[in-house]
């Protein structure tokens, strides 16, 4: 019985699939790239936040969009390319990773109007506390979204027991949710904000406030701002490595259960239960255009996620070089 209790090992697999301490397991290609954890409170990408305290712009393609042609023609800079591979191997896969990237909002332009999908994804950008979604460019009508934070909020309390939780714990957000709705699964919350962290490493002051242009950071700033990501994805991706076999099999087993499967059996936790996330009704939207077809309202289906036993809260841990001295050294 005792064994049964113990903890597992902690899940994290940066791309596939991640399990939190709490026991929230995550899927998919964005997983795992960053963190509400202490060791990545000096990070300049990775540190886990929430679209809706942003104050920012961002135009976006997907990285699979952009074929080398487009980046010449266009004078694309993809983030990993200001960085030394052999030097920062780990950070340079960190941003190489990222399945969208963050472009100007003249180049984004001459994108969508050369049939390339193109998103601009918009909050607060004009203090009006209003996400802002624009899917344009692919071969469908355009999808545009425009829903203020209040009725999200309000939308929310009525399935949380009248409280106005956006931040469930475990859950994907509501904005998550309508982000993956008019994007049809390209964007969600942690690749859009991944992708601006990316950017803003390269470009200061992209996208605040709307502003269509920064002015781009000196490559050795670059690669200083970039030592601390560096050292923690090196010892993310290292423990990652022999446990991919273990993550490939929770993602199969759960991609592939019954609808209606309350519990599925999974590699290394043994069982994971189902928790669902209700549907959300959203009355009053500004503006809901989904593939050139208007809509009254936002409605976000339910979904389902899973939840395994508690497990091991393992985490990296920030090299001691990397860590600022508390105070100065005495004078010799």
């Amino acid at each position: 019985m005792e064994a049964q209790r113990a903890a597992r090992p902690r899940l994290w697999c940066p791309g596939l699939a991640c399990v939190t301490p709490a026991g929230a397991v995550q899927l998919g290609r964005t997983v795992g790239y960053s963190s509400h954890d202490r060791s990545f409170r000096r990070l300049c990408c990775g540190r886990r936040s929430r679209l809706e305290y942003w104050t920012h712009v961002a135009w976006l393609v997907p990285r699979m969009a952009l074929d080398a042609g487009l980046v010449a023609e266009h004078a694309i800079i993809l983030p990993e390319s200001l960085v030394d591979k052999e030097a920062q191997p780990h950070a340079y896969r960190w941003l190489h990773e990222q399945p969208l990237v963050c472009l100007s909002g003249v180049t984004w332009r001459r994108l969508a109007e050369a049939r390339v999908r193109a998103f601009r994804v918009s909050f607060d950008a004009t203090r009006e506390r209003e996400l802002e979604v624009e899917d344009t460019g692919g071969p469908g009508g355009p999808s545009l979204l425009t829903v203020s934070l209040q009725a999200l909020e309000s939308a929310a309390s009525v399935v949380n027991q009248g409280l106005p939780l956006l931040d469930v714990h475990g859950d994907p957000s509501p904005i998550d949710r309508a982000l993956r709705l008019l994007s049809g699964g390209v964007l969600d919350e942690l690749s859009v904000l991944n992708a601006f962290d990316a950017r803003r490493l390269i470009e200061d002051g992209y996208g605040y406030r709307g502003a269509v242009e920064g002015s781009f950071t000196e490559i050795t700033t670059v690669t200083r701002e970039l030592r601390v990501l560096d050292a923690l994805f090196g010892q993310i991706f290292r423990r990652a490595a022999p446990m991919r076999k273990v993550a490939g099999g929770l993602l199969a087993a759960l991609s592939h259960a019954p609808r209606n499967a309350s519990e599925v059996a999974v590699p290394l936790y043994g069982t994971a239960s189902r928790v669902v996330v209700p549907a959300l009704h959203v009355p009053g939207v500004e503006r809901l255009v989904l593939g050139g077809a208007s809509c009254p309202d936002l409605e976000l289906s339910s979904e389902r996620r899973w939840s395994v036993t508690r497990v091991d809260s393992w985490s990296p841990r920030v090299p001691p070089h990397l860590v600022p001295s508390a105070r100065p050294p005495s004078p010799p």
